[in-house]
């Protein structure tokens, strides 16, 4: 199974779960990084030494057009988007694994700095705090209020330090062959069970499931 052309060298190879934008489906994939391009590989079935067997190809994108870099809060996952605000191209790699993702992220944009990437140096940001994780978590999570469907807000959640923040899975009771990825917020008050749309670019949106 041929991914790169005969102009392209390997940069980087990345196995993680990968949420495109506008999709919210979740599924194991390849991020293939050349000195021009990236390509998402989606796996579709159990691995052999056949690659074609397993790998289907999703998704070819210039890194002449990549806008963002955004790390999550935690860092436990980040965004990478492409093209023009009103047609972005757009996918969340989820590693949840802190050590793994500033690995990955640091290797990627020290090949940046040095010109080892295609990438315009004129149009490209990255976000590596966490802070529009934050921001969406301070205005769509920390406001919720259990049972209450009114439009109000609790404000004085919204001030208080994030103490953990952890993307994992949730089983369902009754059906351990089931499991739902959730993030699991935590302030010196309360813990927060959530769901996120994790397709959208730069800023996610974040659902309270339950708050304990």
């Amino acid at each position: 199974m041929e991914v790169l052309d005969e102009t392209e060298e390997l940069i980087a190879l990345l196995r993680a779960d990968v949420v495109p934008y506008l999709k919210g489906e979740e599924w194991p994939g390849l991020l293939v990084v050349s000195q021009t391009k990236v390509h998402i590989l989606k796996i579709t079935k159990e691995e052999t030494d056949q690659p074609f067997e397993w790998l289907q190809k999703y998704e070819t994108s210039s890194l002449s057009f990549l806008k963002h870099m955004n790390i999550r809060l935690g860092n436990q996952a980040f965004q990478l988007e492409f093209g023009p605000e009103n047609a972005p191209v757009c996918f969340t790699l989820l590693l949840r694994d802190a050590d793994h993702c500033n690995c990955f992220v640091t290797y990627f944009l020290e090949k940046y700095r040095t010109g080892a990437l295609n990438i315009p140096k004129s149009q490209f940001e990255s976000e590596l705090d966490g802070e529009e994780t934050l921001q969406t978590i301070r205005e769509n999570l920390l406001s919720w209020k259990p049972n209450d469907f009114l439009d109000t807000t609790d404000d004085d959640n919204c001030d208080l330090p994030i103490i953990l923040y952890l993307m994992c899975y949730w089983i369902p009771p009754g059906n351990k062959d089931s499991y739902e990825p959730i993030s699991i917020v935590m302030t010196s008050t309360d813990i927060y069970f959530a769901s996120e749309d994790l397709h959208w670019p730069q800023i996610g949106r974040a659902s309270c499931r339950e708050r304990v």
